[in-house]
């Protein structure tokens, strides 16, 4: 017989999987008929904010430097998309 504690257990493993399984459809969709250099740029983005999340700044930030300098060298449409998310990040780690 499962105790009530294994059953939590397991329920919250399978909210993190169906969480973990949208954040990568989401990310497929924004990331769609876009360059590899953009996909990366997005996937450092979100990397610094779920550091960010987990209270470690200093992953954070160089996560964030790598999307910057990849952001440096994208195609004008593509910064044009991915500005607000750096800003926002930057603002987060200048706080």
């Amino acid at each position: 017989m499962e105790k009530s504690g294994e059953k939590k257990e397991k329920a919250e493993k399978g909210e993190e999987e169906k969480e973990t399984r949208e954040k990568i459809l989401e990310l497929k969709k924004k990331t769609e008929g876009k360059s590899r250099k953009f996909a990366k740029c997005h996937k450092m983005l979100a990397k610094a904010d779920e550091a960010l999340g987990k209270n470690d700044k200093a992953g954070a930030k160089k996560a964030y430097l790598k999307a910057r300098d990849i952001y440096t060298r994208l195609e004008y449409m593509e910064k044009k998309e991915l500005y607000g998310e750096l800003l926002q990040l930057y603002n987060k780690l200048s706080k």
